[in-house]
């Protein structure tokens, strides 16, 4: 009875092997690669894949002859990152075809007014071939790796050689002490017209009548800082607001702000600090806080070369080139030597203000670089290639590298 379990389990081992060898031969097809098994997915369940939602609240904007299109992302990704749209177009509800593909982010414009513009998180795509008369169905698809989402909304637009651009803009603004705030809310449109979409900021004045300085996507508002190339101190500056669609820039809006203080004079600049260098000192400032009515211009730099004085006059620096903070740069001066400085804002054309604090700087033969400023990394094979914004005054650069992004310090 014992011999006989003895055979059967070998029989039993016998036939499992074989079966095994059976199992392996019939993955090797004819050339002898192993065949690699497709696992079937389901719809639920493990290993099954997650497509996107559909994209939402699509919309279309006609013009003369081309077709606009705004969309939101869809509320859910998928398992996989969204990496392109599909446009699809149809001259009849249901009828759509595939018209094109764009990467996420993508933009296409046809004049350069646009091409810059942060669109608020809404995605945007520009259909030239649409002709006028004709009537557009559209709809839009996400696309990821793991397949296409269902249909967004559905569209229809007709472009139209007829068709006005908005309205003027409504629009507010504030001059403030170094400053001028605008706010813009919209702007309206005659029936039919496609809604005000863009809205550009001019600034007039300086070597060109009209500057823009700022264009958004919707309302939106913008700081126009006092500066050499910003809002002017102690004048008059005349702003220009448009609203645009797909018909043009339409009627403007036009407004004065004042950028200026107080009293005749400015109060005196704050927080003076020098460093010592080789052979040379180098200062900072903050700027006054009351500028005066009329502003300043520049900024008297006065240093003793003995503690106590006297002190005389340096050099001048224009105050509008860093936004009315000071930077000044001594050189030729002894090492181990102790100087000390003041500086005060000079309107050339209404009188000098108050001094600031003074202080004391002894040059001591070290160079003080300035920070490493625009560092880009750009991967290469095996290797990284790096390039930097040159330092002032530095001889040689160290560099770091680390496995591990830095932690960010609260």
């Amino acid at each position: 009875m014992k011999l006989n379990k003895i055979k059967l389990m070998a029989f039993l081992s016998v036939m499992l092997v074989a079966a095994m060898l059976l199992a392996i031969v019939a993955m090797i097809p004819a050339n002898g690669q192993a065949k690699t098994a497709t696992p079937t997915l389901m719809s639920n369940g493990p290993g099954a894949v997650v497509v996107p939602t559909a994209p939402r609240n699509l919309v279309a904007d006609q013009g003369p002859g081309f077709v606009w299109l705004w969309w939101d992302h869809p509320a859910t990704q998928g398992d996989q990152l969204i990496k392109n749209y599909t446009i699809w177009r149809g001259t009849s509800s249901g009828g759509e075809a595939l018209l094109d593909t764009i990467h996420v982010g993508a933009t296409y414009y046809d004049t350069p007014f646009f091409d810059s513009l942060w669109l608020n998180g809404l995605n945007f795509y520009n259909d030239t071939t649409a002709s006028v008369g004709s009537t557009y169905f559209y709809q839009i698809k996400a696309l990821s790796d793991s397949g296409s989402s269902v249909p967004s909304n559905e569209v229809s637009v007709t472009p139209s050689l007829s068709g006005s651009a908005p309205n003027a803009p409504s629009a507010s603004g504030v001059g403030m002490t170094y400053s001028a705030q605008i706010n813009w809310t919209g702007a309206t449109v005659a029936s039919g017209s496609p809604p005000a979409r863009f809205f550009y900021l001019y600034r007039e004045g300086g070597f060109l009548s009209m500057f823009l300085i700022s264009s958004s996507f919707g309302p939106s508002s913008y700081v126009d800082e006092a500066s050499a190339f910003g809002a002017q101190l102690g004048e008059q500056n005349h702003y220009t607001l448009m609203a645009a669609n797909t018909y043009g820039q339409g009627a403007p809006t036009n407004f004065d702000l004042f950028v200026r203080g107080t009293g005749a004079l400015p109060s005196a600049p704050l927080n003076l600090t020098a460093f010592g260098g080789n052979h040379t000192a180098f200062l900072l400032w903050e700027r006054p806080l009351d500028p005066s009515l009329t502003g300043f211009d520049e900024y008297d730099v006065f240093r003793a070369d003995t503690l106590g004085g006297p002190f005389h006059f340096v050099n001048n620096v224009n105050a509008s080139i860093f936004g009315y903070s000071g930077l000044f740069f001594d050189s030729g001066l002894t090492n181990g030597t102790t100087y000390q400085y003041k500086v005060r804002a000079n309107n050339t054309h209404g009188g000098v203000g108050p001094f600031s604090n003074v202080v004391e700087v002894t040059p001591n033969g070290v160079y003080i670089p300035m920070q490493v400023a625009k560092l880009n990394a750009y991967p290469g094979n095996n290797r990284a290639l790096l390039i930097w914004d040159s330092a002032w005054n530095a001889t040689n650069y160290s560099v770091w590298r680390s496995s591990h992004r830095a932690r960010s310090r609260s």
